[in-house]
């Protein structure tokens, strides 16, 4: 078996751009992450020792911390829950992944314009497959 060696090897650009936020932040504030920043238990344990502890979720965090949201993005609703508790946000999401969930959250929006759009009268939408084939009567 032949062993081929990587020329280059490490973390992506999303990877060590959120572990140097992470690093920035952490010597001006008290850190916490939304779960781990990699998946690598040496560098995450280097990270605590830095001052950057692990949190599961918006509420272990607390007043006063910074919050790093890691690379792979979160939902709005965390950004809301971490500022209605007086938490602030570093958004370390990779700048690749928020230009796919900007266009996901713009094609799922043109989806729904679509859809109303091509409906005249009554909209239905079907739950399970007898219901594709049998469409339900609308009172007029």
């Amino acid at each position: 078996m032949k062993i081929i060696r990587a020329e280059k090897a490490g973390f992506c650009f999303g990877v060590k751009r959120a572990l140097d936020m992470a690093e920035r932040t952490a010597q001006s504030s008290t850190t916490a992450s939304l779960g781990p920043l990699i998946h690598n238990q040496q560098v995450v344990e280097k990270m605590e020792k830095q001052g950057v502890r692990v949190v599961g979720a918006v509420e272990e965090a607390q007043q006063g911390d910074t919050l790093i949201i890691r690379s792979h993005g979160v939902p709005p609703e965390v950004y809301q829950k971490a500022g209605g508790n007086q938490i602030q946000v570093v958004d370390a999401t990779c700048p690749f992944v928020q230009k796919a969930q900007r266009l996901a959250e713009q094609a799922s929006k043109e989806a729904v314009k679509k859809t109303f759009n091509l409906a005249s009268g009554s909209t239905w939408v079907p739950i399970s497959r007898p219901s594709i084939t049998t469409p339900p009567r609308f009172a007029s």
